[in-house]
């Protein structure tokens, strides 16, 4: 069955798309604490149909929908810079504590995702075909992704 607004709901959230203030308040009520983890409780992408499990919320600011732990970053220390993404210290796509983010650029992410080893589709190789060991500090990653030996690269050899 359809639930059906009255007049006072959509005027309730009319004020708090247009109150920043009214809805850092209630951001903060849709959280729940477990462990060291701030998880939000609201809407979540759908893992089984192949999101990660972040949270989306609206975004008076931005006036759109975007990721829960984006806006908790925005609350807590403003805007966030065009380009930049806001990554997670503890791995946990819906935690939105601020203590546990920060921010960084695709590079960055990928780069993080390789080091503990959580992006799905990379090679799990220790050694580069040239035997260079691979690993963060020996490691290039273009924007679209891909991955390339540093030492490699430096050398001149580029596939």
């Amino acid at each position: 069955m359809a639930h059906s607004f009255t007049a006072e709901d959509l005027a309730r959230s009319t004020a708090t798309r247009r109150d920043p203030i009214r809805s850092a308040r209630i951001f903060w009520t849709r959280l729940s604490i477990i462990g060291e983890c701030w998880e939000w409780d609201g809407v979540r992408q759908n893992r089984a149909n192949g999101g990660a499990g972040y949270g989306s919320v609206y975004s008076p600011e931005a006036g759109k929908f975007i990721f829960a732990h984006r806006r908790a970053f925005e609350i807590a220390n403003g805007p966030i810079p065009d380009g930049l993404l806001v990554l997670h210290n503890c791995d946990n796509p819906p935690c939105c504590n601020p203590a546990h983010l920060y921010q960084g650029t695709k590079s960055n992410n990928m780069k993080d995702a390789w080091d503990r080893g959580r992006h799905p589709g990379v090679p799990k190789r220790s050694t580069c075909r040239r035997g260079h060991e691979m690993n963060s500090q020996n490691i290039y990653v273009y924007p679209n992704g891909k991955r390339r030996c540093a030492i490699c690269m430096h050398d001149g050899y580029v596939r």
